[in-house]
């Protein structure tokens, strides 16, 4: 059962307004702003025999090619993305245009998939700095933009922040004990639906939050990490849908998908992003800080939400039972 769980309106007693300076705590940004060339799908090549040298495909991006939107370059990670089953000359696409979802600052384009052939693992580091922001934080927030553009089988792959590359790109098909420690967003195995549920792993096994979202429409899909404040010191993941509010997403609302997980996971050892499929998704605007203002505000240099502090405490999630 979904559940309205934190309101960020003035009825929550939170303050929204305009500040001039910029958020500091923002971690990782990736908004896939690469110059995409033949990035429209209508440009794309009728067989699947791409290779990995054409300008549209992410695999060892950027790719400085004549474009519609100008390079920029991914804050807190390091190096290139990576696909880790390359050979299938299946993989993850740039895309004219990014996802839209109100007024959320988006960079120009997306990534996603032409078709279900294959399962494609695109995995990018963090940086240092990243890693070590993220291994000495009381509690991270991340936001995606993602939706789904075909079913198969409900199999899908999806988005997960790990201590390793995934193992399999059907994300419920990680069972963790290949070491996996992690947190992420992926459909329930084979639901036959267009959902997306909370996963979480502890290097010997996986953790589901149980119910789902239908994930056909954009969504902007916010996880929260609270580290060492469940039973017994585990860490705390709840995975929220966004609603905007009016069109925007100051004041919106996080309605939480299924239960809070409880996993035991080394923070400090969270340093790869993962990306993955095997059928057709987008995603975009991937955010991960240290406040929820970090990841859904729609101009980070120049908005900022006040008051936030008390959020933790509104924020905190039925465990379960």
């Amino acid at each position: 059962m979904l559940k309205h769980t934190m309101l960020l309106a003035a009825a929550a007693g939170m303050v929204v307004a305009l500040a001039g300076a910029a958020n500091a705590a923002v971690i990782v940004y990736e908004g896939f702003g690469y110059n995409p060339s033949y990035a429209d799908s209508s440009q794309w090549p009728a067989t699947s025999g791409y290779g990995t040298d054409n300008p549209h495909i992410l695999h060892g991006e950027p790719f400085h090619q004549d474009g519609t939107a100008a390079d920029t370059d991914a804050t807190g990670l390091a190096g290139t993305w990576v696909e880790k089953d390359v050979g299938d000359k299946d993989n993850m696409f740039l895309k004219t245009g990014s996802l839209s979802f109100g007024d959320l600052a988006t960079s120009g384009n997306r990534i996603g998939f032409k078709n279900n052939l294959d399962g494609d693992i695109n995995n990018r580091a963090l940086t240092a700095g990243a890693q070590s922001s993220v291994g000495s934080a009381a509690e991270i927030w991340f936001s995606v933009l993602a939706q789904k553009t075909y079913i198969r089988w409900g199999a899908c792959g999806g988005f997960v922040l790990s201590n390793q590359v995934v193992g399999n790109a059907s994300i419920y098909g990680n069972d963790g004990t290949d070491g996996l420690e992690g947190f992420g967003f992926a459909p329930p195995s084979y639901d036959g639906q267009h959902n997306w549920t909370a996963y979480a792993w502890d290097g010997s096994s996986q953790s589901q939050s149980g119910d789902s979202i239908n994930g056909s429409p954009t969504r902007l899909l916010v996880g929260h990490i609270s580290f060492d404040t469940g039973t017994g010191g585990t860490d705390e993941y709840s995975l929220y849908d966004y609603q905007l509010n009016g069109g925007s997403v100051v004041g919106g609302t996080l309605i939480q998908i299924g239960t809070t997980i409880e996993v035991d996971v080394d923070q400090t050892a969270l340093d790869t992003i993962n990306f993955t499929r095997n059928e057709a998704s987008d995603y975009d605007e991937l955010r991960i800080g240290t406040t929820l203002a970090d990841v859904v505000v729609p101009e980070p240099a120049t908005l900022a939400l006040l008051g936030l502090g008390g959020l933790g405490l509104l924020a905190r999630r039925k465990r379960r039972q």
